[in-house]
């Protein structure tokens, strides 16, 4: 499971939606 910030999912998040879809989860942090 991948950890991004929220300022990494702010500015890509058509990156994170592409991981989402490909199965990938994710968590957007607000600190770390």
């Amino acid at each position: 499971m991948i950890m991004v910030n929220i300022h990494k999912a702010k500015t890509q998040p058509s990156r994170l939606v592409d991981e989402a879809a490909g199965g990938k989860p994710f968590i957007i942090a607000k600190a770390g």
